[in-house]
């Protein structure tokens, strides 16, 4: 029996091969500018959830990697109301590490102010701060790196909390979205597109299941592997990513504890 996923996918195909307007339609993309009014904003709320992160090598053998916890928690009121995202890594492997991250943003449209990071492993310790300005981004020195001072082309959105972005937009069928990334330390600032390839149900840990969007992008590497994403229908808050590399080997991270639950949507101020 197909999978749903494959299913909406065929059915996708089809259409567009039928109709060439309306498949220009469906994979017609929207392009995100830190600054706009996010389509489901009110999707981010107050909440604390945990990952395992895990691989597979193409004998079937699983690892774990390391525990991933996030923490979503907002502060202040009116224009100085901020969201922090509090995130912590702990490793299952005999490399131990932790690493501390914490970053907050504008509440009126997730634009990127600070993040402080904490890396302890091997015994040694390191700190940096980074900070998102106009024009350019600046970090802290360390031990081990130069101060940092990256100019913008365009101002970008913090790549290490993608997941809580990526739940606030209109995902649906045949949606795309183009959007500025960066992750301070990391590659060079630059765009990249995410779009709904299908949609799947999933069994949780709690013994329900999930109705979820599949999206996915390839980071814009075109011979290089897809990484695909499912995210809770209603709450869209992300419950597994997976990547495949030529080697056979996955890396997958998937939803072991959340509250409140993702099966329930939550109410917001305003709301009834």
């Amino acid at each position: 029996m197909k999978s749903i996923a494959t299913r909406w996918m065929t059915v996708a195909t089809l259409v567009c091969a039928a109709t060439a307007a309306q498949c220009e339609t469906q994979v017609a993309t929207q392009t995100l500018h830190v600054g706009d009014q996010i389509a489901r904003l009110h999707l981010l709320t107050a909440s604390e959830r945990t990952y395992l992160r895990y691989n597979i090598d193409g004998n079937g053998k699983r690892s774990a990697t390391d525990i991933w916890r996030r923490k979503v928690s907002f502060e202040g009121s009116g224009s100085d109301r901020v969201i922090r995202i509090s995130q912590r890594w702990d490793s299952a492997t005999p490399d131990e590490y932790r690493l501390l991250e914490e970053a907050t943003f504008q509440a009126q449209n997730m634009k990127p102010i600070q993040i402080r990071r904490d890396v302890q492993r091997g015994g040694k310790s390191s700190s940096r701060t980074y900070r998102f300005l106009e024009g350019h981004v600046t970090g802290t020195a360390t031990e081990r790196s130069p101060a940092l001072d990256v100019k913008l082309d365009e101002p970008m959105f913090d790549f290490v909390t993608d997941i809580e972005l990526l739940q606030t937009l209109p995902w649906s069928p045949g949606y795309s979205v183009s959007i500025p990334f960066y992750e301070p330390g990391g590659d060079a600032p630059g765009r990249y597109r995410f779009e709904v390839v299908g949609e799947d149900r999933l069994a949780m840990p709690n013994g329900q299941t999930a109705d979820a969007w599949v999206v996915a992008s390839n980071y814009n590497v075109e011979d290089g592997p897809v990484k695909r994403f499912w995210f809770a229908k209603g709450t869209q808050i992300m419950i597994r990513e997976e990547v495949t590399w030529k080697d056979g080997l996955s890396y997958i991270k998937t939803l072991q504890w959340d509250e409140p639950a993702p099966l329930k949507p939550r109410k917001t101020a305003g709301q009834s």
